[in-house]
């Protein structure tokens, strides 16, 4: 089982993601006690959808940003706006079952090697420049 405080310090202080917002999910309890207000700016969201604009609005003023989310969700973002403009968006989802996308999004299950994931993916979100997925599988976090 990874550490929340590994994966927040890992997230904010090496790859300086400061901005997240998101529909509370059940799951993520744990992760959101173990936030820290010195190193991010969290605000819940009433939808997936308004969670994406506020991240997106963080890209633009130049802050890393992402959205913490239920898996069970991810088919009912519309991520055309991120695709269209090229906002780099990430995606931390968790869930009991890995989602499936209509459009071409990258995913990366979150495994036991938490550094190489998160450099992985932050990597890639870098260099095309389109929305990613890390997924947290139940019970790893």
């Amino acid at each position: 089982m990874l550490k929340y405080i590994d994966f927040w310090g890992h997230l904010c202080n090496v790859l300086s993601y400061r901005f997240f917002a998101g529909v509370p999910c059940e799951g993520l309890v744990s992760l959101y006690k173990k936030m820290d207000s010195n190193l991010m700016h969290y605000i819940p969201a009433a939808s997936e959808q308004i969670a994406v604009g506020l991240a997106n609005g963080a890209y633009i003023s130049g802050i890393k940003s992402a959205i913490l989310m239920a898996s069970d969700n991810i088919e009912f973002l519309n991520l055309s706006f991120n695709f269209d403009n090229n906002f780099p968006l990430l995606i931390i989802a968790y869930g009991e079952i890995k989602p499936k996308f209509k459009q071409g999004i990258y995913c990366l299950d979150l495994t036991e090697d938490l550094e190489a994931c998160l450099n992985k993916i932050d990597k890639h979100l870098a260099s095309k420049r389109k929305p990613c997925v890390l997924f947290i599988g139940k019970g790893l976090i």
